[in-house]
Parts: C-alpha cells; structure tokens; sequence
C-alpha cells in the first residue's frame, strides 16, 4: 500500500513539472531591416513567444486588427506566425469557440494551426507603428519587422484593408510582405483564400537614440547597505624649525567606485543615459551596463606647530554598498524627432563608493622624547574635490590671565582741597539724584553708574580747578 501511494505521489510529481514547462513560453529573437541590402539586426524589445494562453502573455501582445461585432465592441487581433514548409509566415489570430487558432497563407494556401508564436512587446518598449507602403519600392523599409529568423529572404509584417468587413469583421487583415515577388508585394489569408495586393502597411520598430531616468524614488524600506571602516592614508605634521612654523601634508587615495542602476523589459542595453537623481548634476552612463571607475582623491592638512613638535594625521572612510530597489520615469527620445514615450519602471540600484571621509587627529607631542604638549592647536583641513574647513579648535592646560593691569586715573589731595564747598554740595545733590533715579530703574547696572558719576565728578574737578586758576590770575 505505501509503494503504491509513493508511486502516485512521484507520478503527480512528474506530470506537474510537465504542466509547469508547458505554461513557458519559448522565447525566438526579432529581426528587423537595417539596410537595404537585406541586412537585418536583432530587436532589443520585440520577441516572437510560443502562444500559452494566458491573459498575461496576451497583456503585451502586438495588435494588427480588430474585430467589430454587432454592439461596436470590439476584441484585438493579435499578430502571430507558424512555419509552413519550413518558411515562417505571417498571420492573425482566430478564435473558433475555445480554440485560438493562428491563420496564415503560402504558395496561394491557407492554413491555420494551433501552434504558433506570437509577437510580443516586452514592457511595451517598442515604438511601433504602420508605414504606408506602394508597390515598386522593392526593399523593406528601415526597421521593418522580420518574420524569420535573421535570414536574406525572409518576409516582414505587414496588413492590407479587409475587404469583407460585412462577413469577416475585422477591419484589416495581416500577412506578408515579401520583397522578392513582383517588386514587392502584401500578401494575406482572406476569405479562406490567398490574395495579393501592391500597397498597404509595413509594420515598423523605431529604435530610440538615448534615455532620461527621472523622478527617481528609492525604496527605503527594501535599501540594503553595509559600510566598511577603511583606513585610506596617513601622514606626520612636523616642526623641525627653530621657530613657531606652519606646516602642510597632503594625503592621495583611490577606490573603486562601481554603479549599475538595473535593466528593464524592452529597453536596449547600451544606450546614452542621463541620470538626474541629483537635479544640479546629473550623471551620464550606458543603460543596462556596468559602470565601473577608479577615483583619486586628494586631501591637504596645514596647522602651525611650535618648534619640535608634531601630530599624526590618519584619514578614514566608509567604503559603502548601496542595494535600493527603486522606481522612476524613463523618457526615450528618437532620431526622428517625434515625440518621446514616457512609462513608470521598477528596478534596483547598486553601488559601491567611498563615504563619510574624515581626518583624525593624534595629540602634539615632542619630537625628541614624543611626550605630549599642553598647548594651544588650530588645525585646518581642506580637499582639492570638495572644499570642507573644520573650525579651528583650541585647548590649552593653563588658567587665563590678563595682559597688563587695567589704568587707573588717581585723584591728589590738592586737587580735592580746591573743590569749594558749592562744588561738594551741587555734587553731593548731583549723587543723590542719580541715585534716586537708579532706584526708579531697578534695570540699570551698578558699574555703569559708578563710571558715569566718577567721570562727571572728575569733569568738575578739571572745571572748578581752571575757573579758579583764571580768578587768581585775575586778581592779582
């Protein structure tokens, strides 16, 4: 009973695994015309993908047609191919009651089958659009879309006006278009049967020529970043002078600094890139491409130094590893001129750079015995990169003292017995009305109203002594 049970369980296995690969769509390139002379390149955006089914294949999928019915609703008509006698071929999607069937033509027969690819526009990357064509141009158009697989003869994508809109309702039918009948003719399955026509439309991919990424918006929640402490220099700074001296160093380093900022669905790997995640200056890369550099920096150290004397000097940073998912608006600009596509992308950042460079400071010391010195330092550190000044800092082990006494004026005993005694009392008045008033103002400081009333008291003593001087003089 249990081997029957285990080998139940591993054939349910086996046929889910099968169920899970046929739910995967093989992928084929796209080719379109690049000269004419027949040569083709490869498409960044288009695929041809083995048709599932699915409503999310289905999301991307490339419309050539569609199909009106009796309330002016209308369903898409797909563009798809199956290979007939070994040739790929161009046709449009049926649906016949559950059944989505994939309906082409060949040497004037009409097949359709079940199996088939079907074009896809990953991400809707893909310019498209539906060139007029007329007969005798006889070379495929610049940027054509190719049915084959990158051969010389093959047949490009193309629809014509149905004709039998009353019975089949849809308003175009798609086919082929093949240069080499008849200097180039549309050939479509229509009614059941085959038929040509010498104008039409040519479906066309225009490549864009370069790339904008903005309003770019990390997502902070999912930002993964690891910082390593690297040691990136180290220098002396010493007076070896006789006398207080500046002195100077300059410390150089380099790092790798590497960024990559994703690829997307439908966009080309390669092209011309601004970057306007800083809105004063954007960067420029290659979309979908490793950018990786070695930058040299350079740091330069002064401070003034007594004589013997010297400080260590140690410059440090965090070599950083950025990982943010994030979204962002790519605008594609074409050669053309025309108008750019704008759409909304999600994908992730990564960086590696050096942050959060700073220098580190030892204490002064003596040169001849490397004890330390208690004395006043003021260091400066500049970048030839980026200019950063630290204010200068200052120590000192020594209590303040003053410079030299604060002057006195010195009032003699002659000078005071010449005051008369008028003078003393309109003074004494004069005291006794400032302090009055300084007790009205309870704000005013008492050392402003002692300079004050000494310098009037002294402006009368100089006043008195000279009125008295002249009185003499006078007299006798």
């Amino acid at each position: 009973m249990n081997q029957l049970i285990r080998k139940i369980t591993q054939l349910l296995t086996i046929l889910f695994g099968l169920f899970e690969l046929s739910c995967y769509a093989a992928t084929h390139s796209v080719f379109t015309a690049y000269s004419q002379h027949g040569q083709v390149v490869t498409s960044s955006s288009l695929v041809w993908e083995t048709y599932t089914g699915s409503d999310k294949q289905l999301e991307y999928a490339v419309h050539g047609a569609k199909i009106l019915d009796e309330t002016e609703n209308s369903s898409p008509v797909f563009v798809c191919r199956i290979q007939i006698d070994g040739v790929y071929t161009v046709g449009q999607t049926r649906r016949t009651d559950s059944t989505v069937l994939c309906t082409s033509s060949l040497y004037y027969e009409v097949h359709q089958k079940r199996n088939f690819d079907i074009l896809i526009n990953r991400g809707n990357g893909a310019k498209l659009t539906w060139k007029p064509y007329k007969k005798f141009i006889g070379v495929a158009p610049y940027g054509a879309v190719s049915a084959g697989n990158g051969n010389s003869d093959t047949n490009y994508v193309a629809r014509h006006i149905n004709e039998r809109q009353r019975l089949d309702k849809n308003d175009y039918d798609i086919g082929s278009y093949d240069p080499n009948i008849k200097f180039g003719r549309i050939v479509v399955a229509s009614g059941g049967k085959e038929i040509e026509y010498d104008k039409g439309e040519i479906l066309i991919e225009t490549e864009p020529a370069r790339y904008e990424l903005r309003q770019i918006k990390l997502d902070k929640f999912r930002t993964k970043i690891s910082r390593n402490k690297t040691t990136l220099g180290f220098s002396i700074l010493s007076n070896d002078a006789a006398q207080l001296n500046s002195v100077e160093t300059v410390i150089t380093y380099s790092y790798v600094k590497f960024v990559y900022w994703g690829s997307h669905d439908g966009m080309s790997r390669g092209l011309p890139t601004v970057i306007y995640d800083n809105p004063h200056r954007p960067s420029e890369i290659n979309w979908g491409i490793e950018k990786t550099e070695t930058i040299f920096e350079t740091k330069t150290v002064n401070t003034i130094l007594q004589p013997g004397t010297a400080l260590n000097v140690t410059l440090k940073g965090n070599y950083t590893l950025t990982e943010a998912p994030y979204y962002a608006s790519l605008i594609a600009y074409y050669a053309d001129n025309a108008d750019p596509l704008q759409r909304r992308i999600n994908t992730i950042l990564v960086k590696r750079e050096m942050l959060d460079v700073k220098i580190e400071f030892s204490p002064i010391y003596w040169t001849h015995n490397n004890t330390l010195v208690p004395t006043t330092t003021t260091t400066t550190t500049t970048t030839t990169t980026t200019t950063t000044t630290t204010e200068p800092t200052t120590t000192s082990t020594r209590e303040p003292h003053p410079l030299d006494q604060t002057p006195m004026d010195e009032i003699t005993e002659n000078d005071i017995n010449v005051v008369s005694r008028e003078v003393i009392e309109s003074q004494h008045q004069q005291s006794n009305n400032n302090h009055n008033r300084n007790l009205a103002s309870p704000t005013s400081s008492s050392t402003s109203l002692f300079v004050v009333n000494n310098s009037k008291f002294l402006s009368v003593i100089i006043f008195n002594v000279v009125f008295n001087t002249i009185l003499l003089i006078y007299l006798i």
